[in-house]
């Protein structure tokens, strides 16, 4: 089952933050997948705690990336 979403507010905008199980639902590839990108350094991330979170603003670049032209 997955996590909620987590919201963080900083200042007046809102900084939106994915697990790394909610990243491989959305773009529907196995949590393995993505921890590998995290670790090959090909999608970034940061710790909060124990947990692993995304920016939405760096999970649209990994993916615009990826794009096949």
């Amino acid at each position: 089952m997955a996590k909620s979403k987590t919201s963080i507010v900083i200042g007046e905008s809102q900084w939106r933050a994915l697990s790394v199980i909610e990243v491989a639902q959305e773009i529907g590839v196995s949590e393995q997948l993505v921890r590998l990108e995290i670790q090959r350094e090909m999608l970034k991330a940061s710790r909060f705690g124990r947990r692993i979170i995304i920016q939405r603003a760096d999970l649209d670049a990994y993916l615009a990336a990826r794009q096949v032209g």
